[in-house]
């Protein structure tokens, strides 16, 4: 995966970032969620547990 290489910074270890995903509920309002995420180098991960509406 390519990053514009001004938000390279977001990626080191020692980085404490957070982003925020967006994602519609069933009724059409959006929500907002604040995620701890990595990257394996190729894939943005993120941290979310299993069922949510954020994992699909």
């Amino acid at each position: 995966m390519n990053f514009p290489e001004k938000f390279l910074d977001l990626f080191k270890p020692e980085t404490k970032a957070f982003l925020f995903l967006a994602t519609v509920n069933p009724n059409g309002t959006p929500q907002l969620s604040p995620v701890w995420f990595d990257t394996d180098g190729n894939h943005i991960l993120i941290n979310t547990n299993e069922g949510r509406l954020k994992d699909q």
